[in-house]
Formats: structure tokens, sequence, C-alpha cells
């Protein structure tokens, strides 16, 4: 769902509700139509969970990976590594069938991902996360044109913290 389309449905949702008449048949459709998207959006998000829950996290350092994930457990945090998890799965699905990582499909499978409602700035740090962590971390920054010597600096900075947390 793009911003434009959430922002539609929050507009006609706050409409209605001024409404007096809530049995008006321009109530009881708008009302059916929400309760119906959320119910696809639901299954979706079932049908993503499914998905990557027998694939593996593809990890650059498992140990690492399992250190950044205990430091990041408040519930913020947490659902940005969930989601980093999730994005990452489904772009390794993609990628072992012969998909090259692009924008495009990263952004898509960013979508199918989002199944905790992450915000903008929570999607901007589960990608350093990925692109410090990941196996395909590179390939990530390629497609969102991150120059490489910003993902080297990300990882430079992650290997310095694993040794001085040791």
């Amino acid at each position: 769902m793009t911003i434009e389309q959430v922002t539609a449905s929050l507009f006609r949702k706050y409409e209605l509700r001024s409404m007096k008449d809530k049995s008006s048949p321009d109530y009881i459709k708008s009302d059916l139509l929400s309760k119906l998207a959320y119910v696809k959006r639901e299954r979706a998000d079932k049908k993503t969970q499914t998905k990557v829950q027998a694939e593996p996290f593809e990890t650059s350092s498992i140990p690492a990976w399992n250190n950044y994930r205990d430091l990041n457990s408040d519930s913020y945090s947490n659902a940005v590594m969930e989601y980093a998890e999730i994005w990452a799965k489904l772009m390794q699905i993609e990628l072992r069938t012969g998909a090259k990582l692009t924008k495009e499909l990263a952004d898509l499978l960013s979508d199918q991902a989002d199944v905790l409602g992450i915000s903008g700035f929570q999607f901007g740090c589960a990608k350093n996360c990925l692109y410090a962590y990941w196996k395909y971390g590179e390939e990530l920054g390629a497609a969102y044109n991150a120059p490489s010597d910003k993902i080297k600096q990300i990882r430079s900075d992650v290997a310095k913290r694993q040794k001085e947390s040791k």
C-alpha cells in the first residue's frame, strides 16, 4: 500500500466518522471495504511469514548478527531486525531463482516484508543493517546506489565494534 493510498484511506475514515448517520450506505460500504482490505493484508502477511519461515538468514557472520540482534532488543529496534530478516529472506528466495537484485525488486519485496508497519526511519535502519550483516549487503547497496565506500565503512564499523565487545 502506498503512502497516498494510506492517506486517502485515513482521510475517508475521518470523513465517515464525522458523519452523524453511521448507518448510511456510504459508511457501511466504506466500513466493509476497510475490513476487507485489512483481511487481505493479514492474509498476505501470513503468506509472507509462511514463505520465509524455513528460509535461513544468510549473514556474513552469525556471531556478529546474533550480537547485533541482542543489542537491539527493545520493541522499536526489534521491529527493524524482524523486518530486515523477512526482507532479506524474501530477496534470497528470489536470488536463488536467478533474479537480479534491483531497486525495483528490493522495493517490491520490502513492501511484502513489512508485516509490522515500519516507519521510513526503520526502513533506513534495516537497509543499513543488511548492508552490514547480510551476505548480499553489497548487492543491495548497489541496487540502492549506496556508495561502496559507505558500505565498506559500515562493515568496518561493525567489525571494530565486534572486536571491542570481545
